[in-house]
């Protein structure tokens, strides 16, 4: 029969030298936990996590990976820092300032947005998106001929 190609073609090599997923848990890695922000202390288990918000009023604490929300944010931290240090390097770190910028944060100020709109700002929401929506199919409509 024939032989295998001991080398990968060098498209499927570059595939797969792009990182796929770059938010990791890790010592450092500023949280979302109950709607404020924390960071990872120490890793105690697969599921479970120290971590503490000197700064936003999160205690220290043992809390499940799956009630955290990683952001994009790594401070440099040792493991287990007591909180005077931490406290200084989050605040140094401009860590509020940074996360107010992030993605994450719009979402969530949109989401608040959202919930907030009485009965009447839905309705003109609706209304708006719809004017919207029939002036873009016009001119879709207008550039398909």
């Amino acid at each position: 029969g024939g032989t295998l190609d001991q080398n990968p073609p060098s498209s499927s090599l570059a595939m797969r030298s792009a990182p796929t997923y770059t938010k990791f848990v890790q010592i450092g890695r500023v949280v979302l936990f109950e709607g404020k922000l924390a960071t990872i202390l120490d890793i105690v288990d697969l599921n479970r996590v120290l971590i503490e918000g000197p700064s936003t009023g999160v205690t220290r604490r043992m809390a499940h990976i799956r009630d955290l929300t990683l952001t994009t944010i790594v401070i440099p931290l040792r493991r287990m820092s007591c909180t005077k240090v931490h406290k200084a390097l989050f605040d140094s770190s401009k860590v509020v300032e940074k996360f107010s910028k992030c993605a994450l944060s719009n979402k969530l100020a949109a989401r608040a947005v959202r919930e907030n709109l009485s009965d009447f700002d839905r309705f003109k929401l609706m209304a708006a998106k719809k004017q919207k929506n029939q002036i873009v199919a016009k001119k879709l409509k207008a550039s398909k001929k």
